[in-house]
């Protein structure tokens, strides 16, 4: 079949469209994916076998209307047109739509055009807009209508037959307004082959003298990850582990706060902020770390999704700490790798910090369990299989 693939943002990178493409691609299908350029890239591409095709809009107008989709009509117009003659110019024979926002524009035209839709779910969206800066300054509190983006996640959902979703707990919550829907978990698993093959040797952070307890995050750093929490908890850990580091590996919009807070508080010599490093690097970082911590704040949209990072940091033999969104907590339990704490609970965190620095015995074993994991559940080319078995059901309805 010939799956068009459409996204609100430039590929590459994105990596959980990539993976989906490239098992598709492995299983006989024929990817074309649709989305953005922001500056003078190639049009048209062949990469790893997936076709993609790239329209240009400026990248002022797309951050300033993106969140506008349902209140502002001309975003949905360009996606209107762009999407019509991909379908036209590529014989698409399935709309896949990554996330909510073109989700009306989806439905539209797999209607007019007699095709089956994919819905691909990776966010909670109308709760990523409820969080977001934007959305709560003056400005954005005007133009963005909150309740809005939740009636119309109903509305959509309601309306596409087979819908795409990161966890169980994101199937759970959407099946209860999108009843008629088939759901396809497919949670962001790496796959281990690909991330360990594209290691690369970095002297430079191999060498790095951090601490010699180092707790690690990398990933995005904006207000929803919980890093403050992680600064905090250094207050009730340093007298207990005096070589106590954490390593912070990433970049966001926050950053430059949390840098400043770490100044404020006195605790430099403790946590280094390493910026943002690509994937490729991890297994340097990986060598210092005695366990990885995923900090995020307990809200609806995390309750309902899974890390990647989760599932890297097990693979790299990890134990973890994780804060207590339902999502994450039930594969750390599952899977008996690592501690749950209460979110938001810095006291908390150091207490299962302090745990696993006084019972090496538990971290070895928390890392075996993770390892054992990944090799058995969560590598993407055992959790893929949902979105494999979707496509060859799509298939056989339109032989």
């Amino acid at each position: 079949m010939r799956i068009g693939m459409v996204l609100t943002s430039t590929f590459p990178p994105d990596p959980r469209v990539e993976k989906e493409a490239l098992s598709l691609t492995e299983n006989g299908h024929e990817v074309f994916v649709l989305c953005l350029k922001f500056k003078k890239e190639q049009s048209d591409e062949t990469y790893l076998g997936i076709n993609i095709i790239r329209k240009y809009m400026p990248r002022i107008v797309h951050k300033k209307l993106f969140a506008l989709v349902i209140t502002v009509p001309f975003y949905r117009w360009f996606w209107r047109k762009q999407i019509k003659e991909f379908i036209d110019n590529h014989k698409i024979d399935v709309l896949h739509v990554h996330d909510l926002p073109l989700c009306g524009e989806g439905i539209r035209i797999a209607k007019q055009k007699g095709l089956p839709l994919v819905g691909d779910m990776h966010e909670n969206y109308p709760e990523l807009i409820q969080v977001q800066r934007f959305s709560n300054t003056f400005t954005g509190k005007l133009l963005i209508s909150k309740k809005k983006w939740y009636r119309k996640e109903k509305q959509w959902l309601n309306k596409i037959d087979n819908i795409v979703c990161v966890e169980k707990e994101m199937m759970e919550r959407m099946s209860a307004f999108a009843p008629n829907a088939r759901f396809y978990p497919v949670p962001n698993t790496p796959n281990i082959d690909n991330i360990f093959s594209q290691q690369t040797d970095n002297p430079e952070i191999r060498n790095k003298t951090f601490g010699k307890f180092n707790l690690f995050y990398f990933g995005k750093t904006d207000n929803a990850r919980g890093i403050d929490t992680m600064i905090e908890s250094i207050k009730y850990i340093k007298d207990k582990i005096p070589e106590i580091h954490m390593i912070v590996v990433g970049s966001g919009i926050a950053l430059d706060d949390y840098i400043k807070q770490t100044k404020e508080m006195g605790y430099d010599k403790y946590i280094s902020f390493e910026g943002w490093r690509p994937e490729s690097q991890l297994r340097d970082y990986m060598a210092h770390v005695d366990v990885s911590i995923i900090p995020h704040i307990k809200s609806v949209q995390t309750d309902n999704s899974s890390p990647n990072k989760l599932f890297i940091a097990m693979a790299f033999e990890k134990p973890v700490i994780v804060s207590n969104c339902n999502s994450i907590a039930r594969i750390v339990n599952d899977s008996q790798s690592g501690l749950v704490y209460e979110s938001g609970n810095a006291k908390a965190l150091a207490s299962c910090v302090v745990e696993m620095y006084q019972h090496p015995d538990t971290r070895k074993r928390f890392s075996e369990n993770a390892k054992m994991a990944i090799q058995k559940t969560y590598d993407w080319n055992i959790t893929v299989r949902p979105l494999i078995r979707l496509y060859s059901e799509l298939a056989d309805t339109l032989m």
